[in-house]
């Protein structure tokens, strides 16, 4: 069984690509108000913010714009 990533998923409502981060990521950089400041996102702009798990391979094959 391959190792798990725990990772916070921001869902846009202008259907823009996701972002995918670890947890470990999202908590380095500030959690939910450094995810708005370090990417200059509206936050009329995101739908919502699912915690989820991936595969360690899938997370880190991941474009550079989601994860």
């Amino acid at each position: 069984m391959s190792e798990q990533v725990a990772i916070k998923k921001v869902v846009f409502t202008t259907g823009a690509p996701n972002f995918i981060y670890s947890v470990e990521q999202w908590v380095a950089d500030g959690g939910w108000k450094g995810f708005l400041k370090d990417n200059c996102i509206s936050i009329q702009d995101v739908d919502h913010v699912e915690n989820g798990f991936m595969s360690f391979n899938e997370f880190h094959s991941l474009p550079a714009w989601e994860g």
